[in-house]
């Protein structure tokens, strides 16, 4: 669980740098018959709503949960602008205005990792029909040797120590305890790899907006830290177009 991180100050540049999700994500659901047409599906932690769009277009009833109330409002903003019947609510995962065995699939796109996750393992079960499903999935680059990524480990670093990523798997097998604890049924917990490729601007752009710049260090900060990755480009990589590989983490599990 991360404390003390804010997206509700940076809404709108997450929305256009960091959401978004992999065509792998949705092929995941298919394999899992996640978000199948018809189902009521609650995505928890729905930041500006992305992925709660991408399952309504495929027929599904969905609620968007999030913390933010900037989140939350923006995600509204573009349900109007979509003409959308997805019903945004502020909420912790935690702690969900929900009722009881409502759903029949929850997830959790890029967000398990910002909540404490026995108590959101225990509300994600209790909201969940007998047999519903439960999708985490979470995307992170991979630290390569002379790669950008490897660098913009080590400037965040400078600033603080709580989103290391070096040396991390993106398997989080410490997940699955306090989901099997709550009585859930491991079904897959499997990776896959993907490049992505970024301008310079949009990399800058994307940490700014991401759980280690803005969000937690508040602007002024952000901003000298921004300036850091800004000469690093600069005299490593020239400014050139950047690819970035990453490995996507995902774990589906069953109420039993």
């Amino acid at each position: 669980m991360m404390s003390g991180i804010n997206f509700g100050c940076v809404a709108e540049q997450y929305d256009r740098y960091l959401a978004g999700y992999p065509d792998g994500l949705m092929h995941l659901l298919d394999d899992h018959e996640i978000a199948k047409e018809g189902d009521v599906v609650v995505d928890l932690g729905t930041g500006p709503g992305t992925l709660a769009f991408g399952m309504a277009r495929r027929g599904c009833d969905v609620v968007g949960v999030d913390a933010s109330r900037e989140m939350i409002s923006l995600a509204q903003r573009k349900g109007l602008f979509q003409a959308s019947s997805i019903r945004f609510l502020c909420s912790r995962a935690e702690q969900l205005c929900l009722k009881h065995e409502a759903f029949d699939c929850a997830v959790a796109w890029q967000s398990w990792h910002l909540f404490d996750q026995p108590q959101a393992s225990k509300e994600a079960f209790r909201v969940l029909k007998e047999r519903g499903k439960l999708l985490i999935s979470q995307c992170e680059w991979k630290i390569i040797s002379g790669g950008i990524a490897e660098y913009t480990d080590q400037i965040i670093q400078k600033f603080h120590n709580e989103f290391k990523y070096s040396g991390r798997s993106a398997m989080y097998p410490e997940w699955l305890i306090p989901l099997e604890n709550c009585n859930f049924e491991i079904l897959d917990h499997h990776y896959f790899d993907i490049e992505l490729r970024f301008s310079s601007l949009e990399w800058r752009r994307r940490i700014l907006a991401s759980a280690a710049g803005v969000a937690s260090l508040g602007w002024q900060r952000a901003q000298k830290m921004d300036a850091l990755l800004a000469q690093e480009l600069l005299n490593a990589f020239n400014n050139a177009e950047l690819s970035v590989p990453h490995r996507c983490c995902s774990i589906v599990a069953r109420k039993k």
